[in-house]
């Protein structure tokens, strides 16, 4: 069975909110291995680099 199949078996019996939680950990996962960039339903992108500098920004202790 493709994920495809089993994602449109499953889709009802998720919250909405868990769905894109779990959509948004598979493409950080496809960046982390290599995919150039994540692709949002508008057709925006977020490339890999801008990705890890952004969880760089997010990680630094910035407190005095």
């Amino acid at each position: 069975m493709s994920n495809a199949t089993l994602s449109r078996r499953h889709r009802g019996l998720v919250s909405n909110c868990d769905w894109h939680a779990g959509s948004f950990l598979t493409d950080i996962t496809d960046i982390r291995d290599g995919v150039d960039n994540l692709q949002f339903s508008d057709g925006s992108t977020l490339p890999s680099h801008d990705l890890n500098d952004t969880v760089l920004h997010l990680a630094v202790d910035r407190s005095d």
